[in-house]
């Protein structure tokens, strides 16, 4: 992990020891540093939708994700009421480190960075959704590159996904789990 060994995040004791000034926390040791993850992740879902939701969730794919690869993961479903537009926000949060938002237009694809202390560790796009989308069953598209390795405190992650139409209907409500 060429970006753990190096700047405040190196794993020498010397930068063990200056932790709390670079970083402004004071763990006993920079988790960075520890044992990295490499190969897969197991991805799990729930719908978190209420029965104001017009969307329901039935399924997510794939169930695990390689890390150092690009995987699209596809959610499918129903939904209640044509969609004409509208917008989405993703919070991921990671090993406590990572708390972040992003949001966009749902008819639209965007792509956004994965950041860990400044350091890209990865993207998550959203694939946009082909608007308008009738009422019935529907599919909604993302995809997730991770770095080949991750320290093993970011293997595990969420991404809460919720939409709402142009009218501030609640559209979908999607949690996701990633663990090693």
């Amino acid at each position: 992990l060429g970006w753990c060994k190096s700047g405040c995040l190196s794993c020498t004791q010397p930068a063990q020891d200056q932790l709390g000034s670079c970083t402004g926390f004071s763990p006993s040791v920079a988790d960075p540093c520890l044992e990295a993850a490499a190969g897969t992740l197991a991805l799990t879902w729930s719908d978190c939708g209420d029965a104001t939701t017009h969307a329901k969730v039935n399924d997510v794919q794939p169930a695990t994700i390689t890390l150092g690869t690009n995987t699209g993961i596809t959610g499918t479903g129903s939904v209640d009421e044509q969609v004409t537009g509208g917008s989405y926000e993703l919070d991921r949060t990671a090993a406590g480190l990572i708390h972040d938002s992003v949001k966009g237009d749902i008819c639209s694809a965007k792509s956004f960075g994965i950041n860990v202390l400044g350091v890209k560790v990865g993207t998550i796009s959203w694939n946009g959704l082909a608007c308008p989308v009738a009422a019935g069953d529907a599919t909604v598209a993302m995809s997730v590159e991770l770095a080949s390795a991750l320290p093993s405190s970011f293997a595990s992650s969420t991404v809460a996904l919720t939409a709402t139409s142009t009218s501030g209907d609640k559209l979908i409500c999607l949690n996701i789990d990633l663990k090693k």
